[in-house]
């Protein structure tokens, strides 16, 4: 799908942030390893459940005016949609391109013990390529969305032209399209990982996006204990030796000082940085 890798091709220029708690980090230190967590299971309910009505909305309006044989396929093009509303086996890690954000520091730090985590654009990239993941950036403005469904059942509709004389053509009407949409699924996945509702835009989103992974019991999988639930998650490869981060980002907190003291060993002990621990300054506290 040549066409909606172009759309999603990202060229990452700019440092990236993940922010966490410090008990996250301790573990990040000792296993040297990241945790992407499943697309199904993020913040923004919303995210593949609107890009499966995107891409059914732009095949409904696709079928009005086509012949018989693409009328059928995207008849059940936009059943077969549904199936991906269920959890499926992609998986994200997320970063934001917004440094020392308070917005971010409020949203997903524990107050006083929040961290965040920076990468150079070099870390990013090493990342993905030793684990086989994509970099993607979140996609919030509603005409690319619509542009990257279109492409999907676009792409859709010629792959299904150009194989419609193999098996997949032979198959049994309630099954003809079937093979056709699972090869492709991958491909749908991928795309629709970087939908984000405008309304979550400051955070600035980008992803470490997994290949699809079926098997809910593969070893590359594990779970987490989540807020209300647990969490299905795939465990990201650091480097094995040297630094994990190119700096680390102290929260606000009361007791900035020693905070910055014990983080500064931490990071020695670990050699978790390049660049050294940073302060937010910024002077927000929670009452009590």
């Amino acid at each position: 799908m040549r066409d909606i890798d172009d759309l999603l091709q990202a060229n990452l220029s700019c440092d990236l942030h993940h922010y966490t708690g410090i008990s996250s980090l301790d573990g990040i230190a000792r296993s040297r390893t990241l945790w992407a967590s499943s697309a199904y299971y993020l913040n923004d309910s919303s995210e593949v459940a609107e890009a499966v009505r995107l891409t059914a909305t732009v095949a409904a309006q696709l079928e009005a005016d086509a012949g018989d044989d693409a009328k059928l396929l995207l008849q059940h093009l936009q059943e077969w949609l549904k199936t991906l509303r269920r959890p499926q086996g992609l998986y994200v890690f997320s970063l934001s391109s917004s440094e020392n954000d308070l917005s971010q520091w409020r949203a997903y730090t524990p107050y006083g013990k929040g961290v965040c985590l920076s990468f150079t654009p070099g870390q990013v990239n090493k990342i993905a390529d030793t684990n086989i993941f994509r970099i993607i950036r979140c996609i919030y403005d509603m005409k690319e969305k619509r542009e990257i469904a279109s492409r999907v059942v676009h792409k859709t509709i010629e792959t299904w032209w150009a194989t419609s004389g193999d098996s997949i053509g032979q198959a049994h009407p309630s099954q003809k399209y079937f093979p056709l949409f699972e090869s492709m699924k991958a491909n749908y996945l991928t795309a629709f990982s970087s939908f984000k509702d405008q309304r979550f835009s400051s955070e600035n989103e980008w992803r470490l996006v997994s290949p699809h992974t079926p098997s809910l019991v593969a070893d590359a999988i594990d779970y987490r204990v989540g807020a209300s639930m647990l969490v299905p998650y795939m465990k990201l490869r650091l480097a094995e030796s040297g630094p994990m981060f190119d700096r680390i980002w102290i929260g606000p907190t009361e007791h900035n000082n020693l905070s910055m003291h014990a983080m500064s060993a931490f990071m020695s002990k670990y050699g978790l940085v390049k660049n050294g621990c940073v302060s937010s300054r910024i002077p927000y506290r929670e009452w009590k």
